[in-house]
């Protein structure tokens, strides 16, 4: 019986789904043209990555004791170093630690689309997996393109993967070792990203998987050991110690399941396990297990095999750091490239099914497109949402002239970078505080202590000629009462419309300046030597 969906049909479904898929990239570019030169953050995070930058470019060490200028993220440090050679030579810091991440984001797609391509011998198959994992940039936060360490990592997984796919010479798993090790320095989770990999070619072949091994290695302890006996221990403090004091959310555990997962993503899901469930035996492998002794080298598995573990390591990482206390939805971005991945797998290997069944051909070859529509759809959101309104330019620029005509310095917790780029004395960023404070549900440090109260004293002291919160602090809002009042004519957001992305700027409505007469005595009294709360 003829087929209804032959030929010309088929070609013109298949051309309506690839117009369909350009929605997410149509987005991603409208949202990442705007927002890569505006010179203020649009995270609050951003600003302590800007902050790591600055004191790079300052030349001061980026790993040093916990005070009250400067304490350093607990990531390690290979993006910031990328960024502040980048920003030496373009003279524009955010816009060239941004750029690292456009261009991060845009190469782990073209990896994701190559890959399933490769995989399937289908090229549509391969553009809509990279269609997916752009859609998810929503779902991220829209962290593809801030001053963050995620889109370099996530682009430094797949490249990885890439390298792993090819190879199991001596000279593929030296490199594959070194790329895993320099994803540990951008990001510490990509060791549990590849180690369910990793453990498989051992169990596989010891004789073959040794140099992996020894190159990740030393490819991690080499540069560890400079870089800790350089900052006289402080590296691992920072890397090591302080990510312990991030407790565990059963809340968020779940969550991500739901939210993060199933909800958005349960039909790129659907054909994730397609492609995994479909493994039988004598699958073809993803480098030619039967070429004979002649031929490309034998591999250790199926390429089914060898992408499920991939998504079990960069699904577990994700899940592992985003139910952690303070794990934002940019943890996530390591499982949505492995769902976009297994994604592009599984619709590719339905068209393969496909053509293999027989009386039902058509309504499949309907339904496989309709769901891939569907997934898309799913991941449409507001662009608008993720770029800042004309008032909220305008207001930013104004609190920064405000901040450069203030003497002295200023407080601005969320937001120190700007102690910087204005010329005044650096401050200390608010999530950094967080980690030694028991913010996160771990223990209240010392370091902690002796910050928070210096930053109280100074309060009291009126050391700071500004103070703009955007949101309130934990620590110091006692001292702040005392000594300081609420400037009522810095109010320009007040009737202002709003976006979605710089709803945690409350800052507009929280600037302070000192108070001429008040009892400074009064205000050192509520100064604890053993509390910050």
């Amino acid at each position: 019986m003829k087929s209804y969906l032959s030929g010309e049909r088929q070609k013109w479904i298949n051309l309506g789904l690839f117009t369909f898929s350009l929605v997410p990239l149509v987005f991603y570019f409208f949202c990442v043209i705007q927002r890569i030169q505006m010179p203020f953050a649009l995270e609050w995070g951003e600003s302590a990555g800007i902050n790591q930058i600055l004191q790079l470019l300052s030349g001061e060490r980026l790993y040093d004791a916990p005070n009250l200028e400067f304490t350093p993220l607990v990531y390690t440090p290979f993006y910031y170093w990328l960024a502040s050679i980048l920003g030496r030579v373009l003279g524009q810091v955010v816009f060239s630690s941004r750029l690292i991440s456009v261009i991060a984001s845009i190469g782990a797609t073209v990896v994701i689309v190559w890959l399933v391509r490769e995989e399937t011998r289908n090229a549509l198959a391969g553009w809509l997996a990279g269609a997916v994992y752009l859609g998810c940039f929503s779902l991220s936060g829209g962290f593809y393109d801030l001053v963050r360490v995620d889109s370099l990592y996530i682009f430094l997984l797949l490249i990885t993967l890439a390298v792993m796919r090819e190879t199991t010479r001596f000279g593929g798993m030296a490199v594959t070792g070194l790329l895993i090790a320099l994803g540990f320095y951008i990001k510490q989770s990509a060791l549990i990203v590849f180690f369910p990999l990793v453990a498989a070619y051992l169990f596989r072949s010891w004789e073959k998987s040794w140099p992996l091994i020894a190159a990740t290695l030393l490819g991690i302890f080499l540069p560890f050991v400079w870089l800790n006996s350089s900052s006289d221990g402080w590296f691992a403090y920072y890397i090591f110690q302080l990510p312990r004091e991030h407790g565990y959310s059963i809340i968020d555990a779940v969550k991500f399941w739901v939210a993060d997962l199933l909800r958005p993503l349960g039909i790129a899901i659907g054909f994730g396990f397609l492609s995994i469930l479909s493994i039988k035996n004598g699958d073809i492998p993803f480098k030619g297990e039967d070429a004979g002794d002649n031929g490309p080298e034998k591999d250790f598995f199926s390429r089914d095999v060898f992408y499920a573990l991939f998504a079990v390591g960069a699904v577990g990482a994700a899940w592992i750091t985003r139910s952690s206390n303070g794990g934002g939805a940019n943890n996530v971005m390591s499982a949505y490239a492995a769902v976009s991945l297994l994604f592009g797998l599984g619709f590719g290997k339905a068209y393969g099914l496909i053509n293999e069944e027989g009386g039902h051909r058509d309504a499949y070859k309907m339904i496989i497109p309709i769901l891939a529509a569907m997934q898309l759809l799913v991941l449409t959101y507001n662009p608008f949402d993720y770029i800042p309104t004309a008032a909220e330019v305008e207001a930013n620029a104004l609190l920064f002239s405000r901040i450069e005509e203030v003497e002295g310095s200023v407080w601005v917790p969320y937001q120190s970078h700007l102690n910087r780029l204005a010329g005044k004395p650096p401050t200390i960023h608010a999530v950094n505080l967080f980690e030694m404070t028991g913010y996160f549900k771990g223990d209240v440090l010392p370091e902690g202590i002796e910050i928070v109260n210096g930053i109280r004293k100074n309060i009291c002291n009126q050391t700071y000629g500004l103070i703009v919160l955007d949101q309130p602090v934990p620590w110091a809002l006692d001292q702040i009462s005392y000594a300081y009042q609420m400037d009522y004519e810095f109010t320009y957001m007040d009737r202002e419309r709003r976006s979605a992305l710089l709803d945690w700027q409350g800052g507009f409505k929280a600037v302070y300046l000192p108070r001429l007469d008040y009892d400074l005595n009064a205000c050192m009294n509520t100064i604890s030597s053993d509390r910050t709360d």
